[in-house]
């Protein structure tokens, strides 16, 4: 039964991932659209306040980036915990497997993405040290880079997540006990 425990850990941390992939999306997604960041027409104190605001928000949401890869290398390690002990339970986990090292794959291709936006949140181009504007073309751009960095790392482990859960279900549907117990029924 240490199994299933570890099965049922191992999908809720997949789902807990899921959520908060979906919150980092609408985090993106809900952002101030890019073609009014990108607007040159509005300049003045309210376009570098909307800048100033679009940096902040882009930064919490690197931060949960941040936090989606910690989630992911840890769904990583605890599904190849689960896999190891299917294995010496003598079950083909190489479908498993083959999965859980393309998620592994996809995980590093979004670090290299993230890591892309937080060099470019880093450098605050058109910022000061403090986030105010100094240049609101250059500042426009970081956003807009920064921005396209996160929507493309978030890309990469949504598909990433989407196909490693999806690999996960058929392993468990695969491998259902044939004639469990119903509730309420002793087992002899």
């Amino acid at each position: 039964m240490r199994h299933s425990s570890m099965r049922d850990k191992v999908v809720s941390v997949l789902v807990v991932g899921a959520v908060v992939c979906a919150a980092v999306a609408g985090a993106v997604v809900a952002g101030v659209p890019a073609a009014q960041a990108a607007a040159p027409g509005k300049a003045g104190v309210g376009a570098d306040t909307r800048l100033e605001f679009q940096l902040q928000r882009l930064q919490l949401v690197l931060q949960g980036q941040g936090l989606r890869l910690d989630m992911s290398r840890t769904i990583i390690t605890q599904t190849q915990t689960w896999i190891d002990a299917l294995k010496a339970e003598g079950k083909d986990t190489s479908a498993l497997q083959s999965a859980l090292d393309a998620f592994s794959g996809q995980v590093q291709a979004m670090q290299a993405a993230h890591d892309k936006a937080k060099s470019i949140l880093d450098a605050k181009a058109g910022f000061d040290a403090g986030g105010k504007v100094v240049d609101a073309d250059q500042a426009r751009q970081t956003v807009k880079d920064a921005r396209q960095a996160m929507k493309d790392a978030h890309g990469i482990i949504k598909a990433a997540t989407d196909a490693f859960r999806d690999a996960v279900k058929a392993f468990r549907q695969a491998n259902k006990p044939q004639n469990p117990p119903k509730p309420g029924e002793s087992q002899s």
